[in-house]
């Protein structure tokens, strides 16, 4: 439902923004380790993201399937 989808697509976008920036300021630091912990969870939410979108998709297709 769209009550749930925005904030959780709010959630997604500032995370993978906070992220990407923390990710820019390590690697100008030189801090390699967590730069590569905030690139390994921008691809996990990522990942998340696209599992969520393709469920969602299966469910409502089935949902309308199940209706015709």
């Amino acid at each position: 439902p769209l009550y749930s989808a925005i904030p959780a697509a709010f959630m997604l976008i500032t995370t993978i923004g906070a992220l990407m920036h923390q990710a820019i300021s390590f690697s100008g630091k030189g801090n390699l380790f967590l730069f590569i912990v905030s690139i390994a969870l921008i691809l996990l939410a990522v990942i998340v993201f696209t599992e969520t979108v393709r469920t969602a998709y299966t469910r409502r297709r089935k949902t309308y399937t199940a209706n015709v």
